[in-house]
């Protein structure tokens, strides 16, 4: 939790000391007040999204790294676990739920969609997991 606190309160400073110094030297130096509104505007929109996508199962680290998974070793093991469990019945209720929806109801497509979900949920721990690795004893 401390991870996407810290997250969300970086994005919200970085879009702001970005954006409104921008708009103060396009504006010619004036029109101090809208470079404020405009950098803070822009910073909780980029709030909004970061917790879209926290909804979605994804981190700013996780949408940055993402790719380290792609078509590896790491990516076809998580496939695997992922299908393991809904062989076993030991699934995440949620994601089953949000399987059937995905899949408009169609009984077939849930696996396959859960299968998606399900990696993509394990991808995202794995990344903050590796996040929080590195970051220790700094």
């Amino acid at each position: 939790m401390k991870i996407v606190i810290l997250e969300r309160a970086l994005i919200m400073v970085a879009t702001y000391f970005i954006v409104g110094p921008t708009v103060w030297e396009l504006t010619g130096h004036n029109y101090r007040g809208a470079s404020h509104i405009i950098g803070a505007v822009s910073s909780l929109t980029a709030l909004f999204a970061s917790i879209y996508y926290s909804k979605q199962g994804l981190s700013l680290y996780g949408l940055i790294f993402s790719n380290k998974y792609e078509s590896s070793e790491e990516e076809n093991k998580l496939y695997a676990q992922a299908e393991q469990e809904c062989e076993s019945g030991d699934i995440v209720k949620g994601l089953w739920s949000k399987a059937i929806v995905k899949a408009k109801g169609n009984e077939d497509l849930r696996k396959i969609e859960y299968m998606k979900l399900r990696v993509a949920q394990l991808k995202h721990q794995k990344n903050d997991k590796d996040f929080v690795q590195s970051n220790k004893g700094r």
